[in-house]
């Protein structure tokens, strides 16, 4: 970063979490992971949440969210968990098969989602209210069990 660029971070004053910096102006994102519309130099001076490596910005809440935890990565875990293997569910005894399933079961090491959908997920696999499915090994865990690994069995 050039000295101009960081002597300029002394006219803002940050708050809420973000730092100055000089920042793509078009961050990671789930939508867009890794943004490719902005190549060049640029940057933008100012205010923001910066994501931690691994990490990108929740286009709704502005958060930064681990990457496995965008619905297109998420969901492909989710199905993989929620589907019955030689006719039994993966997740423990707290797991079992449901005619109407939420489409947004809490997952470990992802933020809770709020399910508005009244649509459902016809014969899944769900854990049962209060628990988490950790998509490591697919067992429904309480939140307190759920380590901060957020990594999949099956992506790599």
């Amino acid at each position: 970063m050039d000295v101009l660029l960081v002597s300029s971070c002394g006219l803002f004053k940050c708050t809420n979490g973000t730092q100055c910096c000089c920042r793509n102006p078009c961050p990671a994102t789930c939508a867009d992971p890794i943004p490719s519309c902005c190549l060049s130099l640029n940057c933008e001076i100012g205010c923001f949440k910066v994501c931690p490596k691994g990490s990108v910005l929740d286009k709704y809440g502005g958060n930064c969210i681990p990457l496995q935890c965008c619905p297109s990565v998420k969901n492909l875990a989710l199905v993989n968990c929620q589907t019955q293997l030689n006719g039994k569910c993966r997740g423990g005894p707290i797991d079992t098969n449901v005619k109407c399933g939420t489409l947004t079961p809490d997952v470990c090491g992802c933020p809770t989602v709020s399910n508005t959908s009244k649509a459902c997920i016809r014969d899944v696999c769900q854990c049962a209210p209060g628990y988490w499915r950790r998509l490591a090994d697919c067992k429904c865990v309480f939140k307190s069990e759920c380590d901060n690994c957020v990594g999949y069995a099956f992506i790599n």
